[in-house]
């Protein structure tokens, strides 16, 4: 037999004991090899007395920033992401309840129009936000969504399912958790 001939039925060995292997143990064993970290589900009360848990959220440690006491949220995006589409109208919609009762201080920031999509006035994005989004996302990817500067996650969390409902109560929740431990610190006016 020729070298290449055994090479080859060595290889097909090798392969064979590969997938057993990868069969006997599961998948499961190989994705728990996997460096993507998969954010802890916490669990928040609610000012609807329901219980709201966030789940595609990561949660950074640090504090909840605040300007005049109150926590700031952020989605960045771009008009011509279909991903930022499917979910702007929930975003602007949780973000303005929670504005419109005083509780947060919201922005929509969409780079390719240089806008802040919340406000009527145009009002081009700062350096300033450019900064937060690139500390916490320097892939540069779309949408973004970065609540008191605590809690964020690059891209939808319920798209898949196509259910814009969880979604919002995600945000609800998350927001929720930024408020009650932004009352823990004093306000940085």
């Amino acid at each position: 037999m020729d070298a290449d001939v055994k090479l080859k039925i060595l290889l097909g060995v090798v392969l064979i004991l590969l997938v057993g292997i990868y069969l006997s143990l599961g998948k499961t064993f190989f994705d728990s090899l996997s460096t993507t970290t998969i954010p802890q589900t916490t669990t928040v009360p609610t000012t609807t007395s329901t219980m709201a848990q966030i789940t595609t959220f990561t949660d950074n440690g640090g504090a909840v920033e605040t300007k005049n006491g109150k926590p700031v949220i952020r989605m960045f995006s771009t008009t011509w992401c279909p991903h930022c589409r499917w979910v702007k109208d929930a975003y602007e919609t949780v973000a303005k309840e929670y504005v419109d009762r005083g509780e947060i201080i919201a922005y929509h920031w969409e780079f390719d129009i240089d806008d802040d999509t919340l406000r009527a006035e145009k009002i081009p994005v700062p350096d300033s936000e450019k900064k937060i989004f690139r500390r916490f996302n320097p892939g540069g990817g779309v949408p973004t969504f970065i609540f008191g500067s605590k809690y964020y996650r690059i891209g939808n969390g319920h798209e898949r399912e196509k259910d814009l409902e969880a979604e919002k109560a995600e945000f609800r929740a998350v927001i929720e958790a930024v408020i009650n431990e932004s009352k823990q610190i004093a306000p940085d006016s």
